[in-house]
Formats: C-alpha cells, structure tokens, sequence
C-alpha cells in the first residue's frame, strides 16, 4: 500500500510539510489562548496594578517565545 492510499485525498505530504503542520496547530492555540487570557487580565478589575503588570509581563513572554518557535518552524525544511 502507498502512503497515498492512506491519506484522505490521496496526496502524500512530505515529512517536513507535516511536521510544521503537527507544530503550528497546537502553537497557535496557545496564542490564541495567550491573547484571551491577556485581555482577561486587562478586564480584572480586582487585580492591583502590579499585579496586573506583572501577568502582562509574563504574558508578553510567552508571546515572544510562541512568535519565536513561529519563525524556528518556519524553516524547517529549508535547504
């Protein structure tokens, strides 16, 4: 059996097309997740400010690493 015939529409994906796929689904949930939360914490109002600038911080860090795997995964497979 061709890896074809295992796909649903009979395409093969290249291994590294696949990984980046495998890679991004779940990366771009946790930004999205990354955003709600961050506009949670702008919402509460019974944070204390330094509270509030702390999680923002931690936030903005997160967000940072995320973008960075974005661009790590982005070349994969480059040549």
């Amino acid at each position: 059996m061709h890896a074809a015939d295992d796909s649903p529409d009979g395409v093969v994906s290249e291994p590294d097309d696949q990984l980046r796929r495998d890679l991004l689904s779940p990366l771009t949930s946790i930004s999205a997740r990354n955003q709600l939360l961050a506009r949670d914490i702008r919402r509460a109002s019974a944070l204390h400010e330094n509270e509030r600038t702390q999680m923002l911080a931690s936030i903005t860090a997160i967000e940072t690493a995320v973008q960075t795997l974005f661009a790590v995964i982005d070349t994969i497979g480059e040549e």
